[in-house]
C-alpha cells in the first residue's frame, strides 16, 4: 500500500483492499485525492501481527509525509497506529478492515 500512494499508483492500492470493505468507496477518493495534490513517502513499523495463514489483524506505526506538488512544496506529516485486518483471498491477501480511515484524508495544505 505503501509503494502504491510513493508510486502515485490508485490502482494498486486499491487492488489491495477487499471491495467489501467499509468506506471503500470514500477510501479510493481519498487515495485518488492523495495522489493528486502530493507526493507520498511513507515508513512503516510493524507493531502487531497475529492470526492464521487465512487471516491476520495486522496494527502498524505508519508516517505519513505529503509533500504539496508543485512549486510550494508544502509539506504535512501524519503519524498514527493504524490497524488492518487482512484475509487470504487465494494466493493473495485483501484487507477487509483499515481503522482508521480518516488517515488517508485527502491533505490540507493550509
Amino acid at each position: 500500500m505503501a509503494a502504491s500512494l510513493a508510486e502515485d499508483n490508485v490502482p494498486a492500492f486499491l487492488k489491495l483492499l477487499d471491495p467489501k470493505l467499509p468506506g471503500y468507496t470514500t477510501l479510493a477518493a481519498n487515495v485518488q485525492a492523495i495522489v493528486e495534490q502530493a507526493d507520498a513517502h511513507s515508513g512503516i513499523t510493524p507493531m502487531i501481527n497475529e492470526g492464521s495463514d487465512t487471516a491476520r489483524t495486522l496494527q502498524v506505526d505508519w508516517e505519513l509525509r505529503l509533500t504539496r506538488k508543485g512549486a510550494e512544496g508544502r509539506m504535512l506529516i501524519r503519524e498514527e497506529a493504524v490497524s488492518l485486518t487482512v484475509r487470504r483471498d487465494g494466493k493473495h491477501w485483501r484487507v477487509s478492515k483499515l481503522d482508521p480511515l480518516s488517515f488517508f484524508a485527502p491533505p490540507d495544505f493550509r
